[in-house]
């Protein structure tokens, strides 16, 4: 099946220093079992690769990062279903995805990196975590809620609190 935003997914992959920072994501969605059909215009590895992009760059919606995107490749039109990554994750099917692809990434990651605490004999290989909260501007959380007077949506954003394996040295739970 042929997706939409294959064109601008191929051009950023195709021998590319991105492709190589993506390559353990894309090991760990291979292992991850679901139905690819689903995803019509957004395919899981691009939808992936869009949001890490969209938070490396700055950019605050994911459809404001598609359009910046868009010359890159001949396509004319590459809709994309819901107008943020956050509210993309509100699909249930998405988010189990995401999911069980972090708890492949941290596997690989435990399987490759040193343990950066090995040096304090103390510790001895008790688990290690460190927290940091931050307030996310937009939240898979809440529907849509525009004023029945007119106006804007109103804002749903929430806090963050991310937790991190520090003898990994990476997040392993949101």
């Amino acid at each position: 099946m042929s997706h939409r935003c294959e064109p601008l997914y191929n051009e950023l992959m195709n021998n590319t220093v991105l492709a190589d920072f993506f390559a353990p994501a894309t090991k760990a969605l291979n292992k991850v079992r679901y139905t690819a059909g689903r995803f019509k215009s957004l395919p899981m590895e691009a939808f992936c690769l869009f949001g890490c992009l969209r938070h490396l760059q700055g950019i605050a919606t994911m459809r404001e990062q598609v359009q910046q995107l868009l010359h890159l490749t001949d396509a004319q039109k590459m809709p994309v279903a819901r107008s943020t990554y956050s509210d993309a994750l509100n699909s249930g099917a998405r988010q189990a995805i995401v999911q069980q692809a972090v708890v492949q990434l941290a596997d690989q990651a435990r399987a490759q990196l040193l343990d950066r605490l090995a040096q304090f004999d103390e510790l001895e290989d008790r688990p290690v975590y460190a927290a940091d909260g931050s307030y996310q501007k937009e939240s898979a959380n809440f529907r849509r809620c525009t004023p029945k007077h007119g106006g804007e949506d109103n804002h749903k954003g929430h806090m963050m609190l991310t937790f991190y394996d520090v003898r990994l040295g990476a997040p392993v739970d949101v």
